[in-house]
């Protein structure tokens, strides 16, 4: 496996944006300090029984919290999957964010694998999960764990499903907005003198994108039948037709009743997730 390590780190809420705590901070700043705790899930079922129903408990408070119209079922899924390792040449990783009151208030959750394609070797991440409490959505605790995968886990490829127009955008913003470097990201939109145009995936890279997000989906839900049904629902555009059901308590696409422009022009529904690519370009 050819990705550099995540290793545990601390980020200051006393501003209005989540700072990264350097350690020679970290005594000053202890007090307000939220812990990011990086762990395989292979490293999670290795703890006491103790240990991982505690951190079940929390997990089965927050999904639910994040996403309030999601089925029980469903949520049970989600947490379900942080004891659960995927298939193939891939590993579960998970990011944990707690106060210094151990409360559980976001947390990420990808896999990282290798896929082979046309005798090339390929580092692909698949962000499965995002999750902050509403309290902390306004913290910048997306974009650090976006921002993490890409500087420092450097993927050739990572594959986000957005459900909506916040975590859609705050994906590629990274790219658009706060300096992440050495990859293009898919679908956005980009203006020239004032007219604005829609960038999705080129055509020449078709073949290989979806073979990656078929062998890296693979991984996660074990189950060929399902993958080539998702495939099939899968449009040029990136958009995941009737991939859900409604999962929050407001329209995914017009949050305070304003429509959004990119889920416009890609023609996303209700019941659809949009597929966000990153490709390393250096």
């Amino acid at each position: 496996m050819i990705f550099n390590r995540i290793y545990d780190f601390k980020l200051d809420l006393s501003s209005t944006e989540a700072v990264r705590i350097k350690e020679s901070e970290t005594s000053k700043k202890q007090s307000k300090a939220v812990k990011v705790i990086s762990v395989n899930t292979e490293d999670i079922l290795s703890w006491s029984l103790k240990k991982r129903e505690r951190l079940k408990a929390k997990l089965d408070h927050l999904v639910p919290a994040v996403f309030p119209r999601m089925p029980e079922d469903e949520c049970r899924e989600y947490v379900n999957d942080y004891f659960t390792t995927p298939a193939g040449q891939f590993i579960r990783h998970a990011l944990l964010f707690k106060t210094p009151k151990n409360d559980l208030i976001a947390s990420s959750l990808f896999d990282l694998g290798i896929v082979e394609y046309k005798n090339q070797n390929y580092n692909v991440v698949n962000s499965i999960l995002r999750a902050v409490l509403p309290s902390y959505q306004d913290a910048g605790l997306g974009k650090i764990m976006g921002k993490v995968l890409l500087s420092e886990v450097k993927p050739d490829v990572l594959f986000s499903n957005t459900y909506q127009s916040s975590s859609l955008h705050a994906w590629i913003r990274l790219i658009t907005k706060y300096n992440v470097s050495g990859y293009e990201v898919w679908p956005r939109l980009e203006k020239t003198d004032q007219k604005e145009f829609l960038i999705t995936l080129p055509e020449k890279d078709f073949d290989l994108i979806f073979y990656l997000f078929k062998q890296t989906y693979f991984s996660f839900i074990k189950d060929w039948n399902i993958v080539d049904r998702e495939a099939a629902n899968l449009t040029v555009q990136m958009v995941r037709k009737n991939t859900h059901p409604g999962v929050f308590d407001f329209s995914p696409w017009k949050k305070n009743g304003r429509e959004d422009r990119l889920a416009s022009l890609l023609d996303a529904g209700e019941r659809d997730g949009i597929l966000v690519v990153f490709r390393k370009t250096v």
